[in-house]
Order: structure tokens, then C-alpha cells, then sequence
């Protein structure tokens, strides 16, 4: 099943006075302010237990957060400068045929139109992939081994039950309360993750421009290995047996050790600490 944005267009009359509003499909508004023009989007969906996520979105923030219901809830906001016509040129997908995907369809390459998108979704569903470009990443008590990627904004998971896979081009990365990772990924921006549970696999935490601070459970065993170009590298209250250490690298194990975790920068300071 598709559902498109629907449209609500409003009129003026020659005077300037507000004519009666032309709608056209569901739960859409239109709202002008001075500088620039919104339209809502607000719609519910039932989907089956293990139903999976994923959002594709072109131009703005994506938040998903988890909430005690039985639906998935999707708010989204679109909005321009180019006036009420460059709204028509974007349209809202959502398919609930297998799963539940939500896309952003621009009609024109060339739309001036951001899109913010607020999804709430039932314990049941799983989110697979979040993926935007000039805009923010939130996750908030989800479950899934999400894939989370933005061009050009920061990432921010607060409760993932499951392995998360983050990159962005330009932007902070933030990670608490986060089951297992795959590969963490900055190429211009500061990385902070707490680590609970001894991964899985060989993991990297990775940005060219930041510093990395990473904060380990006393549970935790691995292998470790820190290396920054220009910066330092230091560890803090954590019972690590070293291996090599300098200014700018160190390796280690946690515990006894176990499959690696890689922090890796190029211009920053990387800093190991106990778990508060």
C-alpha cells in the first residue's frame, strides 16, 4: 500500500483576503508564515510484528523513537522559501507492503524543499535503515541492527537494542545505551560511544577531523588499538594490559581480550575511559 503527501492549497482572492482552502487527499496542512511555507504530514500505520524500518530522506533530520503503542506513528514537515508551488514538487512515500519504508520523492532534482521527519514506532518493528542527507540522525529505545547515514549532520543513538552502523560525512556521532556495533564513521566531527558488552566482531571507530572518546564497561573483553596523528592518545581508569603504547598509539587487551576495537583519528585526541 502507497500513501502520498497530500496537498492543501490555499487561494487569495484579488483583495488579498484568504479564499476557501482546495484539499486535496488527507492529513496534510499548509501553513505560511513570512519567510517561508510548511506542510504537514500526519498519518498512522499498522504493521505486523517484525515488520522492519527503513527511511530514505533527501534534505533534513530524521527522528525515530520507540513509544507503548501498537502502530507506527509518521510526522513529517516539509518546508521551503520558494513559496507554496516548490512544495508541490515533493512528495511523501510511505509502503507498508513488506514492512514499512518512507521515502522522500523529489519530482524535481532541483527542489528548494527540506523535509523533517518525527516516527514513532511499536516495540514489534525493527529499524533497518535511517539515511538523510543535510540533517541530524536521532534514535531513541529502538531495536534493530540499524544502518543510520547522513551526508551532512550529526547521529545520535539512545537506546539500540541491537548492532548500529553509523556514518556521516560531516558531523559529531553520539552512542549510549547501544547493544553491539558494526563500523562508527565520521569524516569531520567528534566521536563519543559507550561500549557495554564485549562486540561481537572487529569494530572502528573512525573520523578524520574530531576526537574520539570512548567509554568501556568493566565486563568488557577485547582487544584494543588507539592511534591519532596529531593528538594524543590516553586511557583512564580502565584495567587494560598494554602492549604498546606511545604519545599518538596504544594497544591493549580488556580482559582477555577478544575480538578488536579499533579507534582511529587523524587530527584529535582519542581517550579510553571506565564507564561511569
Amino acid at each position: 500500500m502507497y500513501t502520498l503527501i497530500a496537498l492543501l492549497v490555499i487561494m487569495t482572492s484579488p483583495m488579498g483576503s484568504l479564499a476557501a482552502p482546495l484539499s486535496i487527499g488527507i492529513f496534510c496542512t499548509t501553513i505560511s508564515t513570512m519567510h517561508y511555507e510548511v506542510e504537514t504530514f500526519s498519518q498512522t500505520y499498522e504493521v505486523p510484528h517484525g515488520a522492519q524500518l527503513t527511511v530514505e530522506n533527501a534534505n533534513g533530520s530524521v527522528v525515530v523513537r520507540g513509544w507503548d503503542s501498537t502502530v507506527v506513528d509518521v510526522q513529517a514537515e516539509k518546508k521551503t522559501t520558494r513559496g507554496v508551488d516548490e512544495l508541490e514538487k515533493v512528495e511523501i512515500e510511505v509502503n507498508t507492503s513488506k514492512g514499512i519504508t518512507i521515502r522522500t520523492i523529489y519530482l524535481d532534482k532541483d527542489a528548494q524543499v527540506a523535509v523533517r521527519y518525527t516516527i514513532r514506532v511499536p516495540e514489534h518493528v525493527v529499524v533497518r535503515q535511517v539515511e538523510t542527507s543535510n540533517g541530524s540522525i536521532e534514535l531513541t529505545d529502538v531495536r534493530g541492527n540499524v544502518v543510520a547515514m547522513t551526508s551532512n549532520g550529526d547521529v545520535q543513538a539512545h537506546g539500540v537494542d541491537g548492532k548500529i552502523d553509523v556514518t556521516t560525512s560531516n558531523g559529531s556521532i553520539e552512542l549510549v545505551d547501544v547493544a553491539d556495533f558494526k563500523h562508527v564513521r565520521s569524516a569531520n566531527g567528534s566521536i563519543s560511544a559507550e561500549i557495554l558488552n564485549s562486540p561481537e566482531n572487529d569494530v572502528d571507530f573512525v573520523t578524520s577531523n574530531g576526537s574520539i572518546h570512548l567509554y568501556v564497561a568493566n565486563s568488557v573483553t577485547a582487544d584494543v588499538t588507539m592511534s591519532t596523528s596529531l593528538g594524543r592518545v590516553s586511557v583512564h581508569n580502565v584495567a587494560i594490559v598494554p602492549e604498546k603504547k606511545s604519545a599518538t598509539f596504544f594497544s591493549g587487551s580488556l580482559g582477555t581480550g577478544g575480538s578488536t576495537i579499533r579507534a582511529t583519528t587523524t587530527n584529535g585526541n582519542v581517550n579510553l575511559d571506565a564507564l561511569p
